[in-house]
């Protein structure tokens, strides 16, 4: 069976910090899922594998059939991701943030200032 996403007995240290230790899902295609657990859990750590950020020790971790260690910037066009940080860069205008995203992310930027001009307000 082909799954969304996969990770197989999944295991990542830093240092002697074992911080993943034998995790393993199956994700099919349609399912929405959420990690959640305290500070330090490994809820960012696997994110950062499973999206090809960082290695894992041992185990196996795909996204759209395609193992995690051989992704490509155009897999981020086909996944969508929210962590607990807002993403942005305090340094740029929203303006600026959404241009640089619709750059990497190969979209319209002519939407920008439609965008911005719906506001809620």
């Amino acid at each position: 069976m082909s799954y969304t996403i996969e990770m197989n007995k999944l295991q990542k240290s830093f240092d002697s910090k074992k911080v993943i230790d034998d995790i393993s899902i199956s994700v099919e295609k349609g399912e929405i899922i959420g990690f959640l657990g305290p500070s330090g859990a490994g809820k960012t750590t696997t994110i950062q594998i499973l999206i090809g950020q960082i290695k894992q020790d041992a185990g196996i971790a795909k996204i759209l059939d395609q193992h995690s260690s051989k992704l490509g910037n155009d897999i981020y066009e086909q996944i969508g991701i929210v962590t607990d940080s807002a993403g942005l860069y305090e340094n740029l205008t929203a303006y600026d943030n959404l241009l640089l995203f619709s750059r990497i992310l190969k979209t319209n930027r002519n939407q920008i200032s439609v965008l911005l001009e719906r506001r809620a307000w």
